[in-house]
């Protein structure tokens, strides 16, 4: 963690195969923002009113609860509650 407690976090650009995802984030097991990624419609389509007509008002939230500082997805370390 840099100063301040302030995590600093690489930015990638070209993920465009799982080969070149796995090469330049899967293997480090650190964030990254992930730039340039082709998400569809979503940005644009799931605004709160669009999601709220297809899931309902009620808002359900799963979040993942881990013990130890860091979540391993290989593993599996946590739970979700």
């Amino acid at each position: 963690m840099a100063d301040g407690g302030v995590l600093k976090v690489r930015r990638v650009y070209d993920v465009s195969t799982a080969e070149k995802f796995q090469e330049t984030v899967g293997r480090l097991r650190e964030p990254a923002i992930l730039c340039g990624l082709d998400l569809g419609p979503a940005p644009t389509l799931w605004t709160p009113q669009y999601l709220r007509e297809r899931c309902g008002k009620e808002p359900v939230l799963k979040v993942h609860v881990c013990p130890e500082k860091k979540m391993n997805f290989i593993t599996k370390n946590f739970s979700y509650k």
